[in-house]
């Protein structure tokens, strides 16, 4: 039982802290569509999510895909606009 609770404090797939760092890890290793979609899972728990719809829209970058990467850092600016400051 111990294990088990141990286990849920280090491995929280539903947590969007431990979300974000798998995003950004991902990102930080250019492993683009890994970090859309860790950082689409984050969008899924909280929408209004500025950093990781900035940061996703930075992946799509990475990969090519303006248009993508244009309607997040659309969408993030809604929400914050100061989030590239």
């Amino acid at each position: 039982m111990f294990s088990l609770s141990v286990m849920v404090l280090v491995w929280c797939p539903w947590s969007v802290t431990w979300l974000g760092i798998r995003a950004y890890d991902a990102h930080a290793a250019e492993n683009y569509p890994l970090a859309i979609r860790e950082y689409t899972r984050i969008l899924e728990i909280n929408p209004q999510n500025a950093w990781a719809l900035i940061n996703r829209s930075y992946a799509h970058l990475g990969l090519n895909d303006i248009d993508a990467a244009d309607a997040d850092r659309q969408a993030a600016l809604i929400i914050d606009p100061l989030i590239e400051q």
